[in-house]
């Protein structure tokens, strides 16, 4: 069995190499670890191993398996390129250089010995006890190099790297570049092109137009990267990493989501992955990642630092997602440890009020205002909440407060802030109470006609009528340079005029008025129905019958038709000899002040 032992080793050899060449890293490791047990002195077999765990930025695995390669050939000068920058990835640089010193001795006409020499200068150049004149004996080291060999397309990388490390990034981009025309192939050139755009972006000095330039340009070499190696964990952390620093949340998002399959524990790219994913729920309300709430709660507990900030997101999250009974649960929490800040009472309120718990919404805004009484911008929100849950007497106590001179100077919003104090009078039947503060906020805001049809619909139920109907004609004036916008204040005046018109019989008042609203709003039914009335009551009976067919026509078409009204109406019709065919009606006035209301 034993003499088979290398023929399986050389297979799964193969295999592994075929993995490696795909970039297929994870399923390659597998292979030469099996290989390397068959045969545990096959040069190739541990070579190939560490290859894999460097491409998987396993930098001490990768060391370890190079040097057991030395340990089978000591002399061989790919060994010693590999062990001396194996120690230089994972920090020993005084090792690496005395290594990379004895590969240079040991073959002095070899250009890339003298490029790894470069490589462990440059990299060990901010290390205490390096040389300080590393750089420019990494300089020398290209030198000797570019003598030996003057093709060598690597030579400007390395000295790419020696600008790089100068933070000479325009040189060092130019190096990376003529590399690359050299051979397209050599993506670790490809990755520090990349990096060397960003810092360039980054500079002081940099325009905003030319940094948005900058960025783009190395995200565009990550893609390519991206793309022709889907297993390079290292390539796709720092294209997220780089696409989060420059707020591109949706496009960073995919890129964490590929980097933790690679590197599945990895606290810090779960945790951007989550303020990503947070951040674009938050502004967009779209849900980019299902798992948000798992990945803050992962991040919580991975990294101390972040624990306050995710669970403050995961109150958010559940709170947008409308899950607010957690949501509120969650902010309760928070509350009771640490405090809510003024932004996030208002958060809390919202779910704790959507759950059903009105009376711990306003505790909390009570709460907030003992310790904090002059939140003029917040007093208002909270207000405004607080009117919307029918809260009227604490949305009074919140609006006097803000009006009473001692919390808030006076400021556009004192108009919005009287008139919600009116409404919510009106909403508690106390008229009397409601009319000052709504006459109040239309003398600071004329031209708010909500606050008008508010005041004229106060002026209605105090029976007081002229009053109402001025009210409703000036909005009626007022809506005319904005129909669009006021369509809403102007429906609901010119409806209430109709109604006072009809209730009083004054019929040449109600055509008016119900031919004005069809002009206005020629889709609303109503408008049809009341000049249907004012003709009929006007002896009019062709154009009653025709606006009364209008109405049923609109009614019919309503999304929610009442049925029964137009069944009413189609026997008006008959009533007045209009058959609801459109024809003229024969001359009848006797039919005509029958049908009369």
């Amino acid at each position: 069995m034993l003499a088979f032992a290398p023929i399986f080793a050389q297979g799964n050899l193969q295999k592994a190499k075929e993995q490696f060449t795909a970039k297929e890293y994870p399923a390659a490791l597998p292979l030469a670890q099996a290989a390397v047990k068959e045969n545990p002195r096959d040069l190739a077999s541990l070579l190939l191993l560490g290859d894999i765990y460097d491409a998987l930025d396993q930098q001490d695995s990768s060391l370890a398996y190079y040097q057991k390669a030395q340990e089978v050939d000591y002399w061989k000068p790919e060994v010693m390129r590999k062990v001396t920058l194996g120690l230089s990835a994972v920090g020993k640089h005084a090792e690496a250089l005395k290594k990379g010193e004895e590969l240079t001795k040991t073959f002095p006409k070899d250009a890339e010995s003298f490029l790894v020499l470069s490589q462990v200068y440059v990299a060990g150049n901010e290390a205490p006890s390096f040389p300080k004149d590393a750089l420019t004996k990494a300089d020398a080291a290209v030198i000797k190099a570019q003598s030996i060999n003057k093709e060598l397309p690597t030579t400007y990388v390395a000295r790419g790297d020696i600008y790089f490390a100068q933070r000479v990034f325009e040189l060092a981009k130019d190096n990376y570049e003529e590399a690359l025309k050299r051979d397209p192939n050599l993506l670790d050139s490809r990755s520090k092109l990349a990096e060397a755009y960003f810092r360039m972006a980054n500079n002081p000095g940099t325009s905003k137009e030319d940094n948005i330039k900058l960025v783009n340009e190395s995200l565009k070499q990550w893609d390519i990267i991206t793309k022709a190696d889907t297993n390079n964990a290292k390539a796709f952390f720092n294209k997220s990493k780089i696409q989060y620093l420059a707020k591109k949340y949706a496009e960073a998002i995919p890129t964490l989501q590929r980097y933790l399959k690679l590197k599945p524990d990895a606290p810090l790219s779960r945790w951007y992955l989550a303020q990503s994913a947070f951040i674009l729920l938050e502004t967009e309300k779209k849900e980019y990642d299902t798992a948000l709430v798992d990945y803050l709660e992962m991040s919580k507990k991975a990294i101390d630092t972040v624990a306050d900030r995710a669970d403050l997101m995961i109150a958010k999250t559940l709170l947008y997602k409308r899950s607010f009974c957690k949501s509120s649960e969650k902010f309760s929490e928070i509350s009771a440890n640490k405090g809510l800040k003024a932004e996030d009472i208002e958060l809390y309120a919202r779910a704790a009020i959507n759950c059903g718990d009105t009376a711990t919404a306003v505790r909390e805004y009570k709460k907030f205002f003992d310790k904090n009484p002059k939140s003029c911008k917040l007093m208002m929100s909270i207000g405004t909440a607080l009117y919307t849950w029918r809260q009227y007497d604490d949305a009074i106590e919140i609006f006097r407060k803000r009006l009473d001179g001692t919390n808030c100077p006076p400021d556009s919003l004192n108009a919005r802030a009287y008139y919600y104090i009116g409404a919510a009078f009106f909403s508690k039947n106390k008229l009397d109470s409601a009319l000052p503060a709504l006459q109040e906020s239309i003398k600071l805001d004329p031209k708010a006609l909500y606050v008008r049809s508010q005041l004229a619909s106060t002026f209605m139920e105090m029976k007081k009528t002229k009053e109402a109907k001025e009210e409703f004609l000036k909005i009626l004036e007022a809506g005319k340079a904005d129909p669009v916008k006021s369509k809403r204040d102007v429906n609901n005046a010119i409806s209430t005029l109709c109604r006072i018109a009809n209730g009083s019989k004054n019929w040449a008042e109600l055509k008016k008025y119900a031919q004005e609203w069809t002009t206005l709003d020629p889709d609303n039914a109503y408008g049809w129905f009341y000049s249907a009335i004012a003709a009929q009551n006007l002896q009019d009976t062709p154009n009653a019958c025709k606006y009364y067919q209008e109405t049923i026509k609109r009614m019919k078409a309503s999304p929610t038709p009442d049925a029964k009204m137009i069944n009413n109406l189609e026997t008006q019709l008959e009533a007045l000899g209009c058959a609801g065919t459109g024809a003229a009606p024969a001359a009848d006035p006797k039919g005509a002040k029958k049908g009369k209301k």
